[in-house]
């Protein structure tokens, strides 16, 4: 009887370890071929449920894993129990070739290796039988141009059918400033009989090194149907999706450094325009009477950070406050349009007609590959003598002795007649004479306090202006350090003060030497605190190093570019 028990316990522990289906660890590929850019799906079978994850660092390094899951499904049908259970790394192909994915040691037990074919990118594909289902184009509108010129790269991608998950990456250039222009466009059209969802997406690109670039292709992934339906357990329709992946191609360019002959500001524009205005008549000005003075300068295919800062030099006879500039980047379909607008509280000092002498703005035009001016006409002031003058006071009438003279035979007799003085009326006028002066006061108080604020600062001593104190260079070191971008960036900008150059912002520093390690670090210190990306880097130490040799404006051996006008009175 117990020999039969056991034979029965043993036939029982036999059938139930024949209806567990446990299969060894394995690795499999739902794809042998893809293309640069597409991405795969590697799946590590286990046997038991997953635990730690599987050691993947043999693959090859143009392999690159994006994603990671583990999964477990336990399931009985007609007794028999069944188990699925494991890894799915989510993968992708960086370089065309065919690459081997080694063996892996899981669960104890070694994974036969893989082979996947990578194929060059394309920028279409076939879905379901329809060709070019998808399509991703890009152009650029220039590919010869001058440092700091704008490149306007056009992407556009044609969708015959639906995707989701989709991502869109922007071109690369190094060296670079990339901007997107303006907001997406979208619109239908029909190419050989097929409809297409088309989005529209534009750059501009400004290179700030010369030389020979490419702008890399860009990349779109989605998902997309496969077409292949299935119905599940429950009834319900349900469809497999297939990764899709576009590259366009790279655009080469050339890059012209600056004219050795050209030796002024660096404006590579399509357009430069200006327009001014004084906020009263400039015939009729009165001494101590502010006046604003408001010029702006637009551009057709430069940023505003471009567009130089235009302060005034000293002019006799007259003191300018000016008040912060506004700059502003508008889009048009083919160009950023940038502007920049000055505001100046101009106070006349002394009475006559003061002429401001006339600017001239240098600019390159792009169009016609030839260099050009812009001309702020000189402008005469006629300044009065300020009505806010101490009335005089009223002298007082004081009568003179008078003499009468006698003709009394020879004998002359003479009378003086004594002064007299009206005290009374001498009384009523130092009365009038005080309250008149006590009125101007007032007048005068409350007219210099409803003056802009800008110019309270203005004391009788008119010669006399505050000038902001240069910094030393270990002070720039010392903030630099601290990686307080704010901070740094103002500390540069009074450094290159002091040794001399008239520039009010840092990209006025970038365009003294628009080519160099320092001007790149700069663009970065901006990006930082400006751009969209405020996790920009920038190097302290390659910043303090490329100021140490930039030299004082007095050693230069030419003019530099900077970020101030030429002298408003010339000697």
């Amino acid at each position: 009887m117990v020999a039969k028990s056991m034979i029965r316990l043993l036939t029982l522990f036999a059938l139930i370890l024949s209806n567990m289906a446990v299969a060894a660890a394995s690795i499999t590929i739902d794809r042998n071929t893809v293309r640069v850019n597409e991405t795969f799906e590697l799946t590590v079978n286990l046997s038991n449920q997953p635990d730690e994850l599987p050691d993947l660092s043999s693959l090859p390094d143009d392999l690159e894993i994006l994603s990671n899951n583990n999964f477990y499904r336990r399931s009985i049908i007609n007794g028999r129990t069944t188990q699925q259970s494991g890894w799915r790394f989510t993968v992708r192909a960086k370089q065309e070739g065919i690459f081997t994915i080694p063996a892996i040691q899981v669960e104890g037990t070694q994974t036969q290796p893989l082979t996947i074919k990578v194929l060059p990118a394309v920028n279409s594909t076939e879905i379901n039988g329809q060709p070019d289902a998808i399509r991703l184009t890009s152009e650029i509108d220039l590919s010869d141009v001058y440092v700091q010129q704008q490149i306007v790269y056009t992407i556009r991608l044609y969708r015959s059918v639906q995707a989701q998950y989709a991502t869109l990456t922007e071109p690369v250039l190094e060296g670079s400033l990339i901007e997107q222009l303006g907001e997406d466009i979208q619109f239908d059209t029909v190419i050989d009989a097929t409809a297409y969802r088309v989005l529209e997406r534009k750059y501009a690109i400004y290179p700030q090194v010369s030389g020979e670039f490419e702008i890399s292709g860009v990349v779109y992934t989605a998902e997309v149907s496969s077409g292949n339906r299935r119905f599940s357990t429950l009834g319900s329709l349900r469809g497999r999706n297939r990764s899709v992946s576009l590259t366009t191609e790279a655009q080469a360019i050339i890059v012209k450094p600056i004219p050795t002959d050209y030796n002024d500001w660096w404006l590579p524009a399509k357009q430069v325009e200006l327009s001014q205005n004084w906020s009263s008549d400039t015939a009729s000005l009165e001494v101590g009477t502010p006046v604003t003075w408001t010029y702006t300068i637009e551009t057709q295919g430069l940023t505003a950070t471009q567009i130089p800062d235009i302060q005034p030099a000293e002019v006799a006879g007259l003191k300018f406050y000016p008040e912060q500039a506004v700059s502003n980047n508008a889009y048009s379909d083919t160009d950023i349009v940038a502007s920049r607008t000055q505001k100046i509280a101009v106070i006349p000092t002394k009475s006559g007609e003061i002429t401001i002498p006339e600017v001239t703005i240098p600019w390159w035009n792009v169009n016609e590959n030839r260099a050009m001016s812009l001309i702020i006409p000189s402008k005469t002031l006629t300044v009065l003598p300020s009505s806010e003058t101490i009335m005089q006071p009223v002298q007082t009438e004081v009568l003179e002795p008078q003499i009468t003279s006698t003709d009394m035979g020879d004998k002359t007799n003479l009378e003086t007649m004594p002064v007299k003085t009206d005290t009374t009326q001498l009384l009523y006028w130092q009365i009038a004479t005080a309250s008149l002066a006590l009125l101007w006061l007032a007048t005068l108080f409350w007219r210099r306090s409803s003056k802009q604020t800008k110019i309270n600062e203005v004391t009788s001593d008119t010669n006399n202006d505050t000038e902001q104190q240069p910094i030393s260079l270990n002070e720039v070191s010392r903030l630099v350090q601290q990686d307080n971008a704010a901070a740094s960036r103002k500390a540069i900008i009074s450094y290159v003060q002091g040794l001399g150059y008239h520039i009010s912002s840092l990209a006025g520093v970038m365009r003294l030497a628009p080519e160099s390690e320092l001007s790149r670090e700069l663009q970065n210190l901006d990006k930082s605190l400006f751009g969209s990306e405020n996790h920009a880097e920038w190097h302290a130490e390659k910043i303090i190093q490329e100021l140490k040799e930039l030299q004082p404006y007095s050693l230069r051996n030419k003019p530099e570019k900077q970020d101030a006008l030429p002298p408003l009175h010339p000697e």
